[in-house]
């Protein structure tokens, strides 16, 4: 049950307050919200408000977090003519996941008739038992007006970041060029190109789509685009439609649905797949996702399902788990032709005040059935550990030994194997990189030894564009694939792209 109330006490000045009680399972709760707008003149305004949500209330249809505080205020002020100003304040906490947030910022709006300018400036902040970071924003943009219904826009913004795991600010700059276009049902079509560099990710995104004003409810954000810049269907940079929806079932219940067409090329016909995914965040330590996809093909299709979950038991020691199940029919045949599944056990060791050491141990057991091409039915168990030291912070080592034992039903084989592998890289300058990697592989039942090393360099030539050339003296034998497909010996050189 609920009531709320709004009280205008002159032209100026409005309060309005809210109040609502419930009783579920969780218990009885309560939650309440006052807020105080005034216009004191027509260039000037100012609201603010308190909202605070007791630990056990609960409304299915509202997407207000229980244990939560929430107070700030907003303002807008013009200046002269044209001369907007909009500024906020927010801070939040949560009793029950004992974390607490603020945001602060201002912005700067000029028009020049069909020319707008604007600008501004936002600090975030984040602190809970397990991560703490700081963000300082800063945006500049430019909007042309050409037509009634058609808008060009242009924006810069650097965003630096620190966080308690790495004391290091992360710059990330991102350069953005796009256009708008208003249909006549209300509908925006829009397309926009970003140039990301520094921080976790360079690369460019290609982004055209749609946005409808149509509300589908306060827990639902809907959205539809073309994206060329990636495929659900595990191929990047393949020409391609899509629709993705995300809805929020509850705070802790995400769904997503995504379809994508490949359009026809010269080496790819036409497909299509279409993903169903729940992702479960049960707490700040536990997160899981559930997921099935279904892709068809020229003369085939695939169906997938997918468990994925990871659990925080320290604030540097996570355990994580992976199970697929995937199965692929041919139309020559009468049933499905390829089997796979595969189920990962691991843990990863990721110190958060030395993170110069990071480590991992799994465990897979993964199970091929190819009847169409190779007649196999291979079980393979793989035990491994591995891990990376930065032993200055030019000079990285990577380390990792791992057993594997496959089995080949059909025609009755076995096989053991083991691995050592090592690598050596060096930082020379802030583009050039060399290393080295040696791989000693034992096959167990035969006696057999391989040894594999190579010498090479890497160096930035722009943004995420890297060469790498360097010489291979043995070479490599794939460890974790049925058929051992071996790499080229002797020199050569790649072209990377990097993102």
């Amino acid at each position: 049950m609920g009531l709320h109330s709004n009280f205008k006490i002159s032209d100026r000045i409005n309060i309005y307050g809210e109040y609502a009680h419930s009783r579920s399972l969780y218990g009885e709760g309560g939650a309440g919200k006052i807020e105080l707008s005034a216009n004191i003149s027509s260039a000037f305004g100012i609201n603010g408000f308190y909202r605070k949500v007791d630990d056990k209330f609960y409304n299915p249809s509202s997407s207000v977090n229980s244990g939560t505080t929430h107070y700030g205020l907003e303002g807008r002020a013009v200046l002269l003519e044209n001369n907007l100003i909009n500024f906020g304040y927010l801070k939040g906490e949560n009793e029950i996941t004992h974390t607490d947030c603020q945001r602060a910022q201002i912005n700067y709006r000029k028009n020049f008739g069909t020319l707008q300018i604007n600008g501004g400036y936002t600090f975030k902040e984040f602190n809970s038992p397990n991560l703490n970071f700081k963000s300082h924003i800063l945006n500049l943009g430019l909007q042309k007006t050409i037509t009634e219904n058609l808008t060009l826009m242009a924006g810069e913004e650097i965003d630096w970041t620190e966080e308690n795991f790495n004391p290091e600010r992360v710059v990330t700059s991102t350069t953005t060029l796009g256009a708008e276009y208003l249909f006549e049902n209300g509908v925006i079509g829009y397309i926009r190109q970003d140039f990301v560099r520094g921080g976790r990710f360079d690369g460019n995104n290609t982004i055209i789509g749609f946005r409808s004003p149509m509300g589908l409810g306060e827990n639902t954000s809907f959205y539809a685009q073309y994206a060329l810049n990636g495929a659900i269907s595990g191929s990047n940079n393949q020409a391609s439609i899509g629709l993705n929806s995300r809805v929020n079932l509850t705070d802790n219940i995400l769904v997503r649905l995504n379809y994508e067409r490949l359009l026809e090329s010269k080496r790819e016909k036409p497909g299509e797949a279409i993903g169903l995914s729940m992702e479960l965040l049960g707490s700040e330590n536990i997160k899981s996702t559930i997921r099935y996809e279904i892709r068809n093909g020229e003369g085939e299709r695939e169906r997938l399902i997918g468990v994925y979950g990871d659990v925080k038991i320290m604030e540097d020691l996570s355990l994580i788990g992976r199970y697929t199940y995937s199965e692929l029919y041919l139309y020559p045949t009468e049933d499905f032709s390829l089997i796979d599944s595969h189920l990962t056990l691991g843990m990863a060791y990721r110190p958060l005040e030395n993170n110069r050491l990071n480590f991992l141990a799994r465990y897979d057991i993964r199970r091929y059935r190819n009847i169409y091409e190779e007649n196999s039915d291979v079980l393979s168990h793989t035990g491994s550990i591995e891990g990376i030291y930065n032993i200055t912070d030019n000079l990285e080592f990577f380390g990792k030994y791992a057993y594997k034992k496959e089995e080949n039903h059909m025609i009755g084989f076995s096989n053991r194997m083991d691995l050592f592998a090592g690598k050596l890289t060096c930082k020379l300058t802030e583009r050039f990189s060399i290393f080295g990697e040696a791989r000693y592989l034992r096959y167990l039942d035969t006696d057999k030894r391989t040894l594999a090393s190579m010498l090479a360099g890497d160096y930035l030539l722009w943004q995420n564009w890297m060469i790498e050339g360097g010489y291979v003296f043995k070479k490599f034998e794939k460890f974790n694939e049925y058929n051992n497909n071996t790499q080229s010996q002797g020199p050569f050189v790649k072209l990377l792209l990097k993102y």
